[in-house]
């Protein structure tokens, strides 16, 4: 089974976005790190958890930002240095980096000057896709350029790079992607009227063959949708344009394997339906996890605690220039908030089958972040944390890669998992 990492977030993209949505994503996970500190208690779960196995292996190069990583059947790792817009390949031990794909190269080894994304091709093949080009180009295991295939058109092309959800290519060369729902259109008006048309909260899962065209939907995820931005003039007659964040949005996750299994973790209640690779859906139990509701008060704290980092980065950024639009944000009210922290944040899918599923609380436990591990029955296994100051990469058999900022640099690490 060919390892990936299914990761939520890209940090290195979002650091890129510009407005009052990209300010609030460069931020809102950090704002929840003083209400941790005030609330951390004994650690959250039922089951406890257990620290992570020794680090083993360091990469020998210093990245520029938060990576991806794909590990091949025979032992190759490739690593998306999306910040660095670059692609590396390295043996089993992290060590002799080798540079198959940067923004200087030529030809078909050019990265491109717009973050791509990495993700695995059957067992022994990679894929990377060049927005700019809209393809996508296959690599053997050394980094050799095999062929390069066209992307799906439209939208579909562009969510590939969202930074949402890792894509894959399974072994019948299908790929496995997440796309959006057209927004909707208040009735009366146009899609280029002045109305700000409804952005659906749910997305589709496709699974569409990169050699016949033909796409199959398999399933719709729940997306996390901020409210509605407002656009106003401000006293001056500048434009504004205001946002809310809201810390306790949920989302469905999901993760696939190379293999053709898929595997949706669902927010409402926590349980898995797995998707085989003909299609079929089979859904588990819910899995287990300690519920727990905010008070008042913690719905205060938590409002209190978005809205000082939201202050916090607004005094450090730069002044807009005179007349130009601005672009502001605002912690939810209190008595807005969910009653329940969602249950989970990333997801990653493990090289043995497992699900590595980042916990949800808003009452984390000193020492860092903790992993539930759910096998292919949908049981809760096992619990890990992971070091503090490091994000999990990718799961493998046996290892797992983290990576953690040293200076102006990101190092990549592999630990046992015991």
């Amino acid at each position: 089974m060919t390892l990936h990492s299914a990761r939520v977030g890209r940090p290195a993209h979002l650091l890129t976005l510009s407005g009052a949505r990209g300010v609030a994503a460069a931020w809102c996970v950090a704002a929840l790190a003083p209400f941790a500190r005030l609330t951390a208690q004994a650690p959250a779960g039922p089951t406890g958890f257990r620290p992570l196995g020794p680090i083993v292996a360091r990469l020998a190069d210093t990245l520029s930002g938060a990576p991806t990583l794909v590990e091949l059947g025979n032992g190759s790792i490739f690593v998306n240095d999306m910040q660095g817009l670059r692609v590396l390949v390295v043996d089993s031990t992290l060590a002799h980096p080798h540079v198959v794909l940067d923004s200087k190269g030529l030809g078909t080894r050019t990265y491109g000057h717009d973050v791509g994304t990495l993700m695995p091709y059957g067992r022994d093949s990679v894929a990377f896709f060049d927005p700019t080009a809209i393809g996508l180009l296959v690599m053997d295991d050394t980094g050799g350029i095999a062929r390069v295939i066209s992307a799906p058109a439209g939208n579909d092309a562009s969510t590939l790079v969202s930074g949402a959800f890792s894509p894959v290519i399974d072994g019948a060369g299908r790929l496995v992607f997440q796309t959006r729902l057209p927004p909707i259109v208040p009735a009366g008006c146009t899609p280029t009227a002045a109305a700000t048309p409804l952005v659906r909260d749910s997305g589709i899962i496709v699974r569409a063959d990169l050699r016949t065209r033909a796409a199959d939907t398999l399933a719709r995820v729940k997306l996390a949708i901020p409210p509605p931005m407002i656009r106003r003039t401000g006293a001056d007659g500048v434009p504004v344009i205001q946002s809310t964040v809201d810390p306790l949005l949920s989302k469905d996750k999901w993760v696939a394997w190379t293999t053709g299994e898929i595997a949706i973790l669902r927010s409402r209640d926590y349980h898995v339906d797995w998707i085989d690779s003909a299609g079929r859906l089979a859904p588990t139990k819910p899995v287990a996890h300690e519920w727990h509701r905010l008070t008042d008060s913690e719905k205060v704290a938590l409002s209190d605690s978005v809205q000082k980092a939201i202050d916090a980065q607004a005094a450090i950024r730069a002044a807009p220039a005179p007349n130009a639009t601005r672009y502001i944000s605002a912690a939810v009210p209190a008595a807005d908030l969910a009653d329940y922290a969602p249950p989970f944040l990333n997801a990653y899918a493990g090289g043995d089958g497992t699900i590595w599923v980042q916990s949800g609380s808003i009452k984390p436990p000193a020492g860092g972040p903790v992993y539930d591990v759910i096998d292919a029955h949908g049981q809760l296994i096992d619990r890990v944390q992971i070091p503090g100051g490091c994000s999990l990469v990718a799961v493998g058999h046996g290892v797992v890669y983290i990576s953690s900022r040293e200076g102006r640099g990101v190092v990549l690490a592999r630990a046992r998992i015991r």
